[in-house]
């Protein structure tokens, strides 16, 4: 159902994710990811890098060793970078 005047469209990030160092291998062994996100979290706040990590733990990763990418909810591996992080209305 396509957005109506009384409803506002939804501000989506546009993110790519680079990863090198093998920590790719947790990814599909794919090193580039192209993400679409909402701009806000289920609370309404801002996305932030948590809100990044846990999306791709939850639906990008498909290793189930997650604690060799967080470790007590804190990231545990650095990003080579984050680029694009630029907010697109659709």
């Amino acid at each position: 159902m396509a957005p109506t005047e009384s409803e506002p469209i939804s501000e989506q990030l546009r993110i790519d994710v680079e990863f090198s160092g093998g920590l790719e291998m947790l990814f599909a062994d794919q090193r580039r990811h192209s993400l679409t996100l909402p701009a806000k979290d289920k609370d309404g706040q801002p996305a932030n890098i948590a809100f990044l990590i846990d999306h791709l733990c939850q639906n990008v990763m498909n290793d189930t060793r997650k604690e060799l990418f967080i470790l007590d909810d804190h990231l545990y591996v650095a990003f080579k970078y984050v680029s694009d992080f630029n907010a697109h209305s659709q």
